[in-house]
C-alpha cells in the first residue's frame, strides 16, 4: 500500500457536521489502493476506549492520483473520538490516528492519539437557504438586456441597440425592461436572477460605484427595484444583487474628499494611500487590479465597514434575496465574518456568493460566504467540451476534485456557470459548436450547486472577450423560440428534481464517455456525454437525450437516463 497517500485531517472538508447528529467522514488512499476497504471507529470521546461504533465508508470518488472514501454516521453523542481502519485485499490491516498510519493499534491506549471532533455545535453546521437547492439563475447585464423606460433621460445612450459594443458604450437597458421580461424568463424555468451592479456609476458596467444607496437613473429608481422584487416574488423567483465592496469609483464623494483634503479628510482611513493626496496619474493608492479609477476600500476601517454594512442591510430590507460579492477573495476574512453574522441574524434565508476565480476553501467554512462563482467548473467545461484539451477520464477526475474541495452543503451553493460578463461566450470559445454548448449545459445542470445561465445563452448568443461578451439581448428573437430553448427547458425542469437538487454525486469515465451519477435514496439519474469523434454505444433508455438514438451516442451528444 502507498502509505504516503493515506490521509485524513480532522478539519473541513475531511470531516463535516451535516447537522448536530450526523457527521461526514472522508478518507484518502492512493488510487492504486482503491480495492481496500475503509472503516471508521467512532464514539463518545470520553468512552472511546471501551465503547465505539464501526462503520464502513464507501469508495465514492476517483481522481488522477487518489481514491476517496466517504460516509455519514449518526451520532449518539456530540463529543466525537475516531480512528480509521484500512483493510487490504490481502488481509493486511492498517490504522490511522492522530499519529498517522500504523499496522497495529491499541484502542485501550487510544486516549493518547485518537482523532477528535471535540463537539458538534449547531452553529458550526451550514444551514443553506431553503430555496437554493432548486435554484436556476439567469445573469443579466442590465444595460444590454432590454429597455422599457422610454420616459427617462437617454442622452447617455451612444450606441444603436444590437450593434457591437465598446468598453464605453451605453445601450439603454433598464430595470423596467427586466420586469417586462419576467414571464419570458419564468417560462424557461428560471427562478432566480443575478444582476450586475445597478448603483450610480459613470460606466456601463457599474463596477465603479459612486453612490451605493442610489439606483443609477440609467436603470431606474428604487421604486423600480421594489417593483422588480415584488413581481419576482409573486412568481416564486429570487433576486441577487452585486455588491462591489473591494473598491469604489474615483469620483465617489468619499474619495473625492480625500483627493481634495488629503490626510485631513475624514474619509482618509477608508482608502489605502501610500503618500500625500491621491494622484490619478501616479496611482499612489491601492486599486482594483491596475485600474486607477477604482480605488480600493480599507474594509477594516470602522467607518467604512459600517457604511458597507448599512448598504447591505438596506437592500435586504427592500426584499432582495442575496448578494454576489465582487472580488470577494481580496477582502479580509474579518470583514466577511462580521457581515455574515449580521446578515444571517436578520435575514437567515439570504445567500452570500463570493467571486473567486480559483479554489477558495478558507471563505467557505460556514461563517463567510455561502458559496462562490464556480470558475474551476467553468475552466473544466471549457477544457473538456469547448477546447477539447482533456479526455473524459481527466474531466471526471477534475470534477471529483472540484466536488471534494468544499464542505458538503457549501457545494450546493456554488454558482455553476459556462460563461459570464467577464468571459468570452462559451459558444464562441467552442468555435460555434452548438452541440458542445448543449453538452455543457447538461454537464452544468448535473453538477451539484446552483446553475447559472448568462443572458442570451438560450438563443444562443455569441461573443468574444469583454466587451464583446456584453452584446445586446435580441428579445424578439428569444420570444420566437427554438429547439435549443426547448432542450434547455427540459434540462431546467430535470435540474429541479430530487436526484439533481439533493442527490449524492460521483463522476467517472466509461468507454470514452464522461459519466455522472446523482442519487437520492431510491431515485437516481445518470448523464453520459460523448466528446469523442466516435459514435459510442450505451445500454439503457433515455429520459432526455441529444444526438443519441438506437443505443448509441453521436459525437457531442448526451443521454440522461434513470438508473
Amino acid at each position: 500500500m502507498n502509505e504516503a497517500a493515506a490521509f485524513h485531517s480532522n478539519d473541513y472538508p475531511y470531516i463535516d457536521p451535516v447537522d448536530s447528529r450526523h457527521l461526514l467522514f472522508r478518507f484518502r488512499l492512493a488510487r492504486e489502493d482503491d480495492s481496500a476497504r475503509v472503516y471508521v471507529h467512532y464514539g463518545n470521546k470520553y468512552l472511546f476506549q471501551n465503547k465505539r461504533h464501526r462503520f464502513e465508508l464507501g469508495k465514492k470518488y476517483l481522481t488522477g492520483r487518489f481514491a476517496y472514501y466517504e460516509g455519514v454516521v449518526e451520532l449518539d453523542d456530540q463529543r466525537v473520538g475516531y480512528v480509521f481502519e484500512i483493510a487490504e485485499e490481502n488481509g493486511k490491516k492498517h490504522y490511522f490516528s492522530q499519529n498517522g498510519l500504523v499496522d497495529e493499534y491499541s484502542f485501550f491506549d487510544s486516549y493518547k492519539d485518537y482523532l477528535q471532533f471535540p463537539y458538534v455545535h449547531d452553529s458550526d453546521c451550514i444551514n443553506a437557504p431553503s430555496w437554493v437547492e432548486q435554484a436556476v439563475f439567469y445573469q443579466i447585464f442590465p444595460d444590454r438586456f432590454r429597455r422599457m423606460d422610454f420616459a427617462k433621460d437617454d442622452d447617455y445612450i451612444d450606441m444603436k441597440w444590437g450593434s457591437r459594443p465598446t468598453r464605453m458604450n451605453h445601450a439603454g437597458g433598464d430595470i423596467k425592461g427586466i420586469i417586462a421580461s419576467l414571464d419570458y424568463l419564468s417560462g424557461l424555468g428560471i427562478n432566480a436572477i443575478y444582476l450586475t451592479p445597478i448603483f450610480t456609476s459613470p460606466s456601463n458596467h457599474k463596477y465603479d460605484t459612486v453612490d451605493y444607496l442610489r439606483i443609477d437613473p440609467q436603470f431606474g429608481t428604487e421604486d423600480d427595484l421594489k417593483e422588480l422584487i415584488g413581481q419576482m416574488h409573486a412568481r416564486g423567483m429570487r433576486l441577487v444583487l452585486d455588491a462591489v465592496y473591494n473598491h469604489m469609483s474615483f469620483f465617489a464623494p468619499p474619495f473625492q474628499d480625500v483627493v481634495t483634503k488629503g490626510r485631513q479628510s475624514p474619509y482618509e482611513g477608508w482608502f489605502m494611500l501610500r503618500e500625500g493626496k491621491p494622484d490619478f496619474r501616479k496611482r499612489n493608492y491601492e486599486t482594483f487590479s491596475t485600474a486607477a479609477y477604482m480605488p480600493k476600500i480599507d474594509v477594516d476601517n470602522q467607518e467604512a465597514e459600517a457604511y458597507l454594512r448599512k448598504v447591505t442591510i438596506h437592500y435586504l430590507k427592500l426584499g432582495i434575496d442575496g448578494w454576489r460579492l465582487d472580488v470577494g477573495d481580496e477582502i479580509s476574512h474579518r470583514f466577511w465574518r462580521r457581515l455574515h453574522d449580521e446578515v444571517k441574524a436578520k435575514f437567515p434565508n439570504t445567500i452570500l456568493l463570493g467571486e473567486n476565480w480559483h479554489f477558495g476553501p478558507s471563505f467557505l467554512r460556514g461563517d463567510e460566504f455561502d458559496g462562490m462563482m464556480n470558475y474551476p467548473f467553468y475552466y473544466l467545461a471549457v477544457d473538456y467540451l469547448a477546447e477539447r484539451r482533456i479526455s473524459a477520464a481527466e474531466a471526471s477526475s477534475r470534477l471529483n476534485e472540484i466536488y471534494l474541495f468544499y464542505r458538503k452543503k457549501a457545494t450546493k451553493m456554488m454558482l455553476n456557470l459556462l460563461d459570464s460578463h467577464d468571459t468570452a461566450r462559451f459558444l464562441t470559445v467552442a468555435k460555434d459548436n452548438v452541440d458542445a454548448l448543449e453538452c455543457g449545459l447538461a454537464l452544468m445542470f448535473f453538477h451539484p450547486g446552483m446553475s447559472c445561465i448568462y443572458y442570451g445563452t438560450e438563443i444562443p448568443m455569441e461573443g468574444g472577450l469583454d466587451p464583446d461578451c456584453r452584446r445586446c439581448f435580441p428579445y424578439e428573437k428569444a420570444l420566437a423560440g427554438s429547439s435549443h430553448q426547448e432542450l434547455l427547458k427540459k434540462l431546467i425542469a430535470l435540474r429541479k428534481t430530487i436526484p439533481l437538487s439533493e442527490g449524492d454525486y460521483s463522476a467517472h469515465e466509461e468507454n470514452g464517455l464522461l459519466v455522472i451519477h446523482r442519487r437520492a435514496g431510491k431515485k437516481a439519474l445518470t448523464l453520459r456525454i460523448n466528446a469523442t469523434d466516435e459514435v459510442v454505444p450505451f445500454a439503457g433508455g433515455a429520459i432526455v437525450s441529444y444526438r443519441a438514438q438506437g443505443g448509441s451516442i453521436s459525437p457531442f451528444g448526451f443521454v440522461i437516463s434513470e438508473s
